[in-house]
């Protein structure tokens, strides 16, 4: 409600001379005047008012202490404190202000608490004008001497602040509807409950507890889906069907109370939870709602709507023929159930799960981040954009992605597989000895527990081995290997490469059986040959391929020097050199062109 400037000046006077509301028809005469001269109207208005005998008749009788006290009561809500009331008082009786002067005084100085009470009486004044809007109650208020009067200047007096202003606010409709004379209508008490459980074929009940100040009269119902009647829905309990399922149901019990006011009120609201809903042999349509609900498809026709945010949902697709389902928006799961049948499935945008058969399924994801089982059978895995996640369990199964379209994984059970083009990661998750195989990209490939053997192919790829025998090949590119436990095998291959996982470095045995090849060997039996790998990641630091093979004899040409004790050099086969150093030290020479340095002393 907009209230001009003219209006907000003549309420406060009313509030502040009369202690309640202008009239309309008087407020409409006053805004006339100020609207040709603001300040002459401002001033009758306060001289109108102050010779008003409302005015005068309200301090009959009174002295001049109360005179002052019931103007602050009036204004402010609350009493006259000593010091002010000694004072105003002071100044009526000396004749130096009149009773005019000290209302608009008080009312235009005030501050803090006692400006939030005034400014809130004129809103309210305001308001109650404004919702005299019937010739009845225009009338009605019109008149003085009427009761409604009184009934406004009570509704004033009530507010003191924002909150008592805002529940006035709230009753103004019923307490203006007073004004006319007329018993006021008395709002029901109590509840109306809808029990059940919203699925198809499941009987709701309405019960109340109703009560009316006015009378109760009988109760009727009507049930509503969506805030739309249900036809023929008006008894006590009603029987849920398909259509209104997805739906948010409630039940309004109506009556007409002894005034012959017609009430209604209206229940909770119940909601779809996790719901089943099963297709008949015809074209369905299906909405399961909020929740996490569970559709039955045993045909083409049958439809399926979800709105967005009512919760995982999942589509069985039951066909007894071979074809195509494509997930509805807002639908994030789909599973063939049908034991042998073909049925292609087709994601959406959402991150979709779409499981297949025994039977050669097509599987395609779309966007969103998806999980793709095509079970049994030699099925066509596409997850289209986003991070995709693929479960491979066939020689036949064939999984395609395009480039750019996101980090995708295959988990593999089969003994073998080769990653296509454009797919990143490899997982095997079977228990048998497996052999995986990366392409151009960088790879992850991971292994089992038996023994595994993973080449990455070109790219920076990583390979971890597991617990078995393992046969780690890097091919090209700086590859990452974490083969650290049995008898395994790592070939760098090109670039410059790190093995990952190992213990301490003073926990193994460094030999070297070959000119390429190094053997890493700890206590607990753990053989680890590495060839083409330049750097290594022990538990204790980081050491490269010539800080692992310092000082370790292989079958060609060596360098090896002792320490300041007495030590054992042996060069092995190739030419050697071999330094002793201080100390008694022995020397193994299996080459008659190995050469022994040692110094005097």
């Amino acid at each position: 409600m907009v209230v001009s400037g003219n209006v907000h000046d003549i309420q406060k006077l009313y509030v502040a001379y009369l202690g309640r509301p202008a009239d309309p028809v008087a407020l409409a005469f006053w805004l006339g005047m100020l609207e040709q001269q603001r300040d002459s109207g401002l001033a009758a208005v306060k001289t109108a008012l102050s010779t008003a005998t409302e005015f005068t008749a309200a301090f009959a009788g009174l002295s001049t202490e109360q005179v002052v006290d019931q103007r602050y009561v009036n204004l402010f809500g609350h009493h006259a404190e000593p010091a002010g009331l000694t004072f105003w008082v002071g100044l009526l009786q000396n004749g130096s202000i009149t009773l005019a002067d000290l209302i608009t005084t008080l009312t235009d100085a005030a501050q803090g608490s006692d400006l939030i009470a005034v400014n809130s009486k004129i809103a309210a004044a305001e308001a109650f004008t404004a919702e005299l809007d019937t010739a009845a109650e225009i009338s009605g208020y019109a008149n003085p001497a009427a009761g409604a009067v009184a009934l406004a200047k009570a509704f004033i007096a009530t507010v003191t602040d924002g909150a008592s202003l805002a529940v006035a606010l709230a009753a103004l409709p019923e307490t203006v509807s007073q004004v006319t004379g007329a018993p006021l209508n008395h709002a029901a008490t109590g509840d109306v409950t809808a029990g059940g459980t919203a699925v198809e074929g499941q009987v709701l009940t309405a019960s109340h507890t109703l009560a009316d100040a006015d009378g109760l009269g009988t109760v009727g119902y009507q049930w509503m889906a969506a805030g739309v009647a249900i036809a023929g829905a008006t008894s006590d309990t009603f029987t849920l069907t398909a259509a209104q399922v997805g739906k948010p149901i409630t039940v309004t019990a109506t009556y007409t109370d002894g005034l012959g006011t017609r009430e209604s009120v209206t229940s909770n609201v119940i909601v779809s939870g996790n719901d089943t809903l099963k297709g008949s042999t015809g074209a369905d349509q299906l909405a399961g709602g909020a929740g996490d609900d569970t559709y039955l498809v045993n045909v083409v026709g049958d439809v399926v709507t979800e709105g967005a945010g009512e919760g995982t949902d999942l589509v069985n697709v039951g066909y007894t023929t071979a074809g195509s389902y494509t997930l509805a928006a807002n639908v994030e799961n789909a599973t063939v159930t049908s034991a042998t049948t073909a049925v292609s499935l087709v994601g959406n945008a959402l991150d979709n799960v779409l499981t297949g058969n025994a039977a050669a399924n097509t599987l395609t994801g779309n966007a969103g981040n998806d999980r793709l089982d095509g079970g049994a059978g030699a099925d066509k895995l596409t997850g289209g954009s986003g991070d995709d996640l693929y479960l491979v369990d066939a020689a036949g199964d064939v999984v395609t992605e395009l480039t750019g379209e996101g980090t995708d994984t295959v988990r593999a059970s089969q003994a073998a597989y080769t990653l296509t083009a454009n797919v990143e990661n490899l997982a095997y998750t079977g228990k048998a000895a497996f052999t995986g195989t990366g392409n151009v990209l960088d790879n992850i490939i991971t292994g089992g527990h038996a023994g595994n053997k993973l080449d990455g192919g070109a790219g920076n790829d990583r390979l971890v081995g597991g617990d078995g025998a393992d046969s780690l090949i890097g091919g090209l590119g700086d590859d990452t290997f974490v083969g650290a436990t049995g008898k395994d095998t790592i070939d760098g291959g090109a670039g410059t490469d790190l093995l990952q996982g190992l213990g301490k470095f003073a926990d193994y045995v460094v030999t070297r059986p070959t000119l390429t090849d190094t053997l890493l060997t700890d206590g607990a039996g753990n053989m680890i040959t590495v060839r083409g790998v330049e750097n290594f990641a022990f538990a204790d630091g980081d050491k490269t391929l010539a800080q692992v093979q310092d000082n370790v004899p292989s079958p060609g040409n060596d360098s090896l020097h002792g320490s300041d004790g007495n030590d054992v050099l042996n060069g092995g086969l190739g030419v050697d050199t071999l330094s002793g150093g201080l100390g008694d030290d022995t020397y193994v020479l299996l080459n008659a062109a190995d050469v022994v340095l040692e110094n005097a002393g």
